[in-house]
C-alpha cells in the first residue's frame, strides 16, 4: 500500500504538512497549505527481508580474526558480504567481544 506525502520548507525548516491515501488527496491537500515542494510517494508495511532472528551487524577484524568493532547497521540497503559459513564463523569469534560491546 501506498501513501502520499506533502512537505514544505528546507533544512531544519523541512517538515510534513499532511499523509493521505490517495494522490489526489495530496494534490487537493498541496493547493490547500500552498506547498512549493513536490508530493512523495512512499509504501508503507514495507519491511527488509532479514531471514528470522538474524539482524545485520557490521564487524570488523584484523587479519588474525579478532574483533575490532561491532554495531548493528540498519537493513535499508544491507547485502552481506561474505558467505554464509565465514559469516557465521566470525560472529562467534566475536560472540564473546559483542557481548562486553553492548
Amino acid at each position: 500500500m501506498k501513501v502520499f506525502i506533502v512537505t514544505e520548507g528546507e533544512y531544519s525548516d523541512y517538515h510534513i504538512e499532511g499523509v493521505f491515501s490517495t494522490k489526489e488527496k495530496a494534490k487537493q491537500a498541496k493547493e490547500v497549505f500552498a506547498s512549493e515542494n513536490n508530493i512523495t510517494e512512499w509504501v508503507i508495511d514495507n519491511v527488509p527481508d532479514c531471514p528470522p532472528e538474524v539482524l545485520p551487524w557490521q564487524v570488523y577484524m584484523n587479519k588474525e580474526g579478532v574483533c575490532r568493532s561491532v554495531f548493528r547497521v540498519s537493513a535499508s540497503g544491507f547485502k552481506p558480504t561474505l558467505a554464509p559459513c565465514t559469516a557465521m564463523n566470525i560472529h562467534l569469534k566475536c560472540l564473546p567481544e559483542m557481548k562486553n560491546m553492548q
